[in-house]
């Protein structure tokens, strides 16, 4: 009973301390390392649970980093693909061979632009069709 108290009190002082000090922490590590100090500290690591301790430590310890690097790489990855999908043109900026159109000529002065073009070249060909 006394090291749960020591473990909740020494836990919420440390992530108090750390959060009023606008420090990053994972509130896991904090718990998990102070269970681990208080439990070395009354004995309870003696030598027939030492090696059953230390391992768990290192299992703790190990799931943490690989978590932290798939995270990471799983992020990387996302990144990549959707800068590379942002960079892509869509298919309402490709140009064929009669026409071009962006998304810049759906606003209203693109449309002007190009229905000023379309007659431009309607009036070349001599396919003048009504008022201008």
């Amino acid at each position: 009973m006394i090291r749960a108290t020591v473990n909740l009190t020494t836990s919420a002082m440390l992530i108090a301390m750390a959060t009023s000090l606008k420090l990053p922490l994972s509130t896991t590590y904090v718990s998990f390392m102070v269970a681990m100090g208080s439990s070395f500290a009354d004995g309870a690591w003696n030598r027939e649970s030492a090696v059953y301790r230390i391992s768990g430590v290192m299992t703790v310890v190990a799931g943490w980093f690989i978590t932290a690097l798939g995270g990471f790489l799983i992020a990387f990855v996302v990144g990549l693909r959707s800068s590379t999908a942002a960079s892509r043109p869509s298919s309402s900026s490709r140009c064929s061979a009669d026409t071009c159109s962006s998304t810049a000529t759906s606003s209203k002065k693109g449309k002007t632009q190009t229905e000023s073009r379309h007659r431009a070249e309607r009036n070349q060909r001599g396919h003048h069709r009504g008022p201008p």
